[in-house]
């Protein structure tokens, strides 16, 4: 049984209970957010992030003192790896850099998505590139990295080449100066005869020291040819001391020695300035320009951002988020009535009879009470047609109002099958098809529309006589049909009139029962006024329908002020017990054998008497 709370409303169910109750809501709100979430994911724009390391070293600190005669940096040591990272970050490097990728990339994408960042702490430079592909990230990290490279290396050369022009020049001055002094030297020595005749007889010697040796190299040890020319040898190296001797003499006091001397001099400096040249021209080819590692960016894996599986569990998570909220909102605006006693507490009437579901007894008929009349639906509406006899017996009441909150309460099937179930019981029955606006009840019962009707009667076109249509219900029986009439009216003003309100309150005395069947109540204005032409009324309360409608319903039957007899559960599932002494499926379709009275039938009519 359905819990209610202490003002007897039904309770609110769990959030378990009402997302299991709206299912297919949250079905539909899983399905939604997965579908939103893969849309947005295949619409973003992944990032791959690549990644270049340099570390970095101030040149002026290494071995390689390529601008020793250059011009010296004015940078300061610590500020250099802060100048390396501007480098890179510079328009000059993503220019450069662009042309690497052959234009692929372009200067302003370089610019806009990379990210160079330094670590004092380790000479650490970091350049980042963000791509739309692992490979373009590479290539952008690369080429920026790539373009430093470069930028120092032809700096370096622009250094170097600095530096040999100007030893070069220097080195041409040397030579003009050493050539000079030769000249001078070559002067003084031709005018002086005696140092001319010495330097030749020296110079006949060494070429005669230089013969001996030879020779001596080629005699044996001992022997006395080879002492002979050891005696000749030591005779000419005390010559050698005699002219140095003489020679040293005449340089010392000379003009001859002091250009000697510059020439000497000249040729050092010559040598020193070749030998700074040749270590320039090597250090600028093994030059890194400060760079100690150079490390190339790694292809780098899909980014830490939402993968599919993220996306599924997200949007899970999301969907039954929102599927509870939404499972808890119909819950709490369209709490269903799910047991045929609930609706007594909202409406403060009994429980007149429970019509279980057609479709549970194969039943295509809307009127059971004649098609099958063996059926548990047939039985019920015999029950409802006892229960509103007594109840409007006991009120006096014989005009009696049937309504639902909304279409497809079964309200027409109650009027019909409940009118033909009190007229086989003897009475005299009028059926009122008072809903204008679908006449469901003249097309259930009739297979013509009426030439005349209510309007008519009402306007005084007819006698109420002529404007009846008989139904036979095939056993002598018949109930009588008033429908809507051949007058064009609007309905609203019809129910309104003075005509229409006198007609109503005369029509009780011609009859045992009239049943009207009237337009929803929550749906249609002009219903309101029918049901307070009424003695009495019958809500219909279908099963699985809103609570807050019924809610809404009583409100309105408490506004109107027609007593409410009680309700009818329709559209309920099939009890056991409603088969209980009743025929078979097979058996009480198609025939139109009068029921055995039930025991209900029976205990409500002893009760009346």
């Amino acid at each position: 049984m359905e819990q209610v709370n202490v003002q007897g409303q039904p309770a609110q169910p769990s959030l378990l209970a009402s997302m299991w109750q709206h299912r297919w809501v949250v079905l539909l709100a899983v399905l939604a957010a997965l579908a939103l979430g893969f849309v947005i994911n295949d619409a973003k724009t992944v990032d791959y992030v690549a990644t270049a390391d340099l570390i970095v070293e101030d040149p002026r600190a290494s071995s390689l003192q390529v601008t020793d005669v250059a011009r010296q940096s004015t940078q300061d040591s610590e500020r250099y790896l802060a100048d390396q990272v501007e480098i890179l970050r510079s328009s000059e490097a993503a220019l450069l850099a662009s042309n690497l990728t052959g234009g692929e990339i372009s200067s302003k994408q370089l610019l806009e998505f990379r990210s160079v960042t330094g670590d004092s702490t380790s000479n650490l430079i970091e350049i980042s590139f963000r791509a739309a592909t692992p490979a373009r990230a590479k290539q952008g990290a690369d080429a920026l990295l790539n373009a430093y490279e470069a930028l120092l290396q032809s700096r370096v050369e622009a250094t170097a080449e600095a530096a040999l022009a100007k030893l070069d020049a220097l080195t041409a001055a040397v030579d003009d100066e050493i050539a000079s002094l030769g000249t001078r030297i070559e002067q003084l020595t031709t005018a002086d005869p005696e140092r001319l005749e010495l330097e030749t007889q020296v110079a006949a010697a060494v070429q005669q020291l230089n013969s001996l040796r030879t020779v001596r190299a080629s005699l044996p040890l001992g022997s006395e040819a080879r002492l002979a020319i050891n005696e000749q040898i030591d005779e000419l190296l005390r010559d050698f001391e005699t002219w140095r001797a003489v020679l040293a003499i005449e340089l010392e006091d000379g003009e001859l020695a002091t250009l000697q001397a510059e020439r000497a001099a000249a040729i050092t400096e010559r040598a020193a300035l070749t030998a700074r040249r040749n270590a320039i021209a090597v250090d600028a080819e093994l030059a890194v320009g400060g760079v100690t590692l150079a490390s190339p960016a790694a292809l780098p894996e899909d980014p830490a951002g939402i993968g599919d599986a993220l996306v599924l569990a997200a949007s899970l998570v999301l969907g039954l988020a929102v599927a509870a909220v939404l499972s808890n909102y119909l819950a709490l605006r369209y709490q269903a009535v799910s047991t045929r006693e609930s609706p007594e507490q909202v409406l403060g009437a009994p429980l007149l009879a429970e019509v279980p579901d057609f479709a549970h007894e194969g039943i295509s008929s809307e009127v059971p009470v004649t098609a099958a009349p063996t059926s548990a639906a047939a039985e019920a509406f015999r029950f409802a047609a006892a229960a509103i006899d007594i109840r409007a017996s006991a009120t006096d009441a014989r005009m009696v109002s049937i309504v639902s909150a909304t279409v497809g309460g079964g309200k027409t099937a109650m009027v019909a099958n409940a009118g033909m179930a009190a007229a086989r019981e003897g009475k005299r029955i009028l059926l009122v098809d008072g809903d204008f606006g679908s006449q469901e009840l003249t097309r259930l019962l009739t297979d013509e529309t009426p030439k005349w009707g209510l309007t008519d009667v009402v306007q005084g076109d007819v006698h109420l006589l002529k404007a009846l249509v008989e139904v036979s219900l095939g056993d002598g029986r018949s109930v009588s049909l008033l429908s809507r009439g051949s007058r064009d009216v609007e309905a609203a003003s019809f129910y309104q009139s003075v005509l229409t309100r006198e007609f109503f309150a005369h029509l009780p005395m011609l009859y045992d029962l009239v049943l009207v069947d009237c337009p929803p109540l929550l749906q249609v204005a002009y219903a309101s006024t029918l049901v307070a032409y009424t003695e009495a009324t019958v809500v219909l309360v279908v099963h699985r329908s809103s609570t807050r409608q019924l809610e809404d319903l009583a409100d309105r039957m408490e506004l109107i002020g027609t007593p409410v007899l009680g309700y009818a559960y329709t559209k309920a599932p099939l009890r056991m017990e409603m088969t209980t002494g009743v025929g078979s499926t097979a058996d009480r379709l198609g025939t139109t054998e009068e029921p055995a009275r039930s025991s209900w039938w029976a205990r409500l009519r002893s009760e009346r008497a």
